[in-house]
């Protein structure tokens, strides 16, 4: 523990342990976080992780996105969706799940009564917050 956080599990890589870290401290902030959801958040993390991986790998691609079926000539018969495409899909629909849990959208941390950042209803609220 750091600064009386979780570190980083030694499973997830460079970007994993990057988002652990910034996830880390908005559960702390809003007093979210539990020993018991260090496994969920683990992977969470490393889904996190495996989708910018495919992402960077379809950035690599000179077609993007798509590749070609080619014939016994080699001539384009079709185009069909790469299988990193795919698999980012996958792991970013398993990321949104896991950070829906953690209350990470609007809608989830209406429903899972998250506590949200005070924002002051206005700049005259905040100097009155302030003065008190």
């Amino acid at each position: 523990m750091i600064g009386g956080l979780p570190v980083p599990p030694n499973t997830l890589g460079e970007l994993g342990a990057a988002e652990w870290r910034r996830v880390i401290d908005c559960l702390d902030k809003t007093k979210q976080i539990s020993p018991s959801d260090l496994g969920n958040l683990e992977m969470m993390c490393m889904e996190y992780e495996r989708y910018l991986a495919c992402v960077q790998r379809i950035k690599e691609n000179p077609t993007g996105s798509s590749f070609a079926y080619l014939d016994k000539d080699g001539n384009v018969k079709g185009w069909g969706l790469h299988p990193d495409h795919i698999a980012a899909q996958h792991h970013l629909k398993a990321y949104n799940m896991l950070s829906n849990d953690f209350g990470f959208s609007p809608a989830s941390r209406g429903k899972i009564g998250a506590p949200t950042a005070e924002r002051p209803a206005s700049k005259a609220a905040d100097l009155l917050k302030k003065a008190i």
